[in-house]
């Protein structure tokens, strides 16, 4: 009975990481997002799609409309809380012009090296030789980028990587705009995920600008038992769901963050009729998923017409019909989300092998003094951006020159510290805790002790039988064995016989040796 309770123990041990290319124990991943979501393009250039025409759609629309009356002003405030953001002009736009209007990765990640532990030094070389650089898609921060470790022929011991980021705050006509209405912060996120998996910006750390940040990671794994011991999901569950289901090939490891994001957007599709694209992280995937579904709370402009139509004339006392039908849905997708959360958590097990990274976080004023070419040579000289930093040159010059004033250099430091941030990414040591769960009962202790039970039991049993025999045969069958005395006398009279086989008579009076008998 103790066994089919299905009895587990914990297993707790710290096992030495050996991170060469090909070994099992993998680095996490490090996925970085800039918090100001879009380039200087995305505001500047005069493209349909740019931010100056998103504005200019909600703003023309409200000043058409009348706002002594009460109905129509708060429907339009509604739904203008909604779409001010982000999320919404990357839902409008799509994720092919997002990607377009987003950091390019030249344009955030000003330099990349990676840490390589030689004997008890560690050196720094670049990264292109040891990480991949992917682009992920966010709504809310447009394009991040994954450093992921690659796995061949080198056998360099990586413990970690050194990043430098431009942000570009200060050239955002949409930080600009929102930083005015007190909804966005500067900074970048980092966020420390397993290899192949969705990264949860959400729990991603914030670095402001102007510090030097130093991550340093501990690595911990816990390994769960399956049915019937207990509930865990395989981790190549999703991959295997989106290839069934959708013929997608990607090579994404199982997470419970995953998973609820998958059931939170099917709940949506199912009771809205439209794609709530944010929740997943990706346009990419859910339009491959959802084909045949609009964006919730989105309607699609193509052309110049398209805007002049969706802004029009003749609303200035009614909300206009596309503004009511995106509220709807706006409100659909919400209210499903919130009734859904709970099934959606109770639907997720965790992964039956899931890595966690405990994270401390530390940080210093960053640079200290970057006017000078160095910094200069190595952080922007031929960047994307360099353009947008002709002041630090006639800053360098200035100083060199004797002819730098207080002010001037005060000014130029500024926009070098709201611009910039380094970042350590490292193993706080070639550890990693292991934590495993093993059957208390295994199939070969059951077996071994069952036998040894079944055998203590079936020589009683035997033993029981035996006697159980032989008191009925002692009551049913009468005794016909002679008495005693006539037994005796009818062996007295009998002749011996000697070793040898001869007959004998031996005297009664002798007796016969021990070894004889």
């Amino acid at each position: 009975m103790e066994y089919l309770a299905y009895p587990l123990t914990t297993r707790v041990m710290s096992q030495n990481l050996q991170l060469e290319g090909g070994d099992a124990f993998k680095l996490p991943d490090v996925t970085i997002c800039n918090m100001n979501p879009l380039s200087v393009r995305a505001y500047n250039e005069s493209e349909l799609l740019n931010f100056n025409n998103y504005m200019r759609l909600m703003n023309v629309t409200s000043g058409q409309l009348d706002y002594s009356n009460e109905t129509v002003a708060a429907t339009l405030e509604l739904w203008k809380n909604d779409k001010v953001d982000a999320h919404a002009y990357y839902a409008w736009v799509g994720p092919e012009y997002a990607s377009v209007i987003g950091h390019t990765q030249d344009e955030l990640i000003a330099l990349c090296k990676v840490l390589i532990l030689k004997g008890v030094e560690t050196v720094k070389r670049p990264c292109l030789t040891y990480v991949t650089i992917e682009q992920f898609l966010h709504p809310k921060y447009f394009n991040c980028y994954t450093l992921s470790r690659k796995y061949g022929q080198d056998t360099d011991i990586i413990v970690g990587y050194a990043l430098q980021f431009q942000l570009a705050n200060q050239e955002s006509g949409f930080y600009k705009y929102m930083e005015d209405v007190g909804e966005y912060s500067m900074g970048a996120l980092v966020n420390i995920h397993e290899p192949d998996t969705f990264p949860n910006m959400a729990n991603g750390q914030r670095i402001p600008p102007g510090v030097s940040a130093d991550l340093v990671i501990a690595m911990k794994e816990r390994t769960l038992m399956p049915a019937p011991y207990g509930i865990c999901q395989d981790n190549d569950h999703i991959s295997q769901m989106l290839l069934e289901k959708y013929g997608l090939e990607l090579a994404y490891e199982y997470t419970v963050h995953a998973c609820i994001i998958f059931c939170l957007e099917h709940w949506v599709a199912d009771t809205c009729d439209c794609r709530e694209t944010y929740l997943l992280g990706t346009l990419n995937l859910t339009e491959a998923m959802f084909d045949d579904m609009d964006v919730c709370g989105v309607t699609v402009v193509s052309t110049p017409q398209d805007l002049t139509n969706l802004i029009g004339e003749g609303y200035q006392h009614k909300v206009p019909p596309w503004v009511e039908a995106e509220l709807i849905q706006l409100k659909c997708s919400e209210a499903t989300q919130i009734a859904a959360s709970t099934a959606c958590l109770n639907f997720c097990p965790v992964a039956c092998v899931e890595r966690s990274y405990d994270t401390s976080l530390s940080h210093d004023l960053w640079p200290v003094d970057p006017i000078a070419w160095p910094f200069y040579d190595n952080l922007i000289m031929g960047r994307p951006y360099e353009k947008h930093y002709t002041a630090l040159q006639v800053a360098i010059n200035e100083r060199q020159n004797n002819s730098l004033s207080p002010a001037d250099a005060s000014s130029v430091i500024d926009q070098i510290r709201t611009n910039f941030i380094s970042v350590k990414v490292s193993l706080s040591n070639l550890q990693i805790l292991e934590m495993a769960d093993e059957p208390m009962i295994s199939p070969t202790t059951l077996i071994s002790s069952v036998g040894g039970i079944l055998n203590l039991w079936a020589g009683i049993t035997v033993v029981l039988i035996v006697e159980v025999l032989e008191f009925f045969i002692r009551i049913f069958i009468p005794n016909k064995r002679p008495p005693k005395e006539t037994a005796l006398a009818h062996n007295n009279n009998n002749d011996s016989v000697d070793v040898k086989g001869h007959e004998s008579a031996i005297p009664e009076s002798k007796v016969v040796p021990s070894f004889l008998l």
